[in-house]
């Protein structure tokens, strides 16, 4: 499995009435062609001053995988989230998301 790329999301994500977090992703990939493997990860940051605040930590998005016996048997699966904030307040300092 190899580290396949580091995107800056084009998505804000409002996270308070007053605060709005950007994204980071994570892309992996794996090269078995048997075993097929992908995976998508998200971390939401929040300016503090000076620095960054990792408010969500490496949130798989996506995620794919499979086993298969290189000739007619396997099974693959896949799945794909999305964030949406709620108006809801769990902490009362960020919005949930669900």
């Amino acid at each position: 499995i190899e580290l396949n790329g580091i995107q800056i999301d084009s998505n804000s994500y409002q996270i308070s009435e007053d605060k709005i977090a950007f994204g980071v992703s994570v892309s992996y990939f794996g090269h078995s062609q048997v075993n097929p493997y992908s995976n998508k990860k998200l971390s939401l940051f929040v300016k503090s001053g000076d620095s960054l605040v990792k408010i969500l930590s490496n949130y798989t998005i996506e995620n794919y995988h499979g086993e298969w016996d290189g000739d007619c048997d396997g099974g693959f699966n896949e799945t794909k989230k999305s964030l949406r904030m709620s108006q809801e307040k769990t902490n009362q300092l960020y919005f949930d998301f669900n």
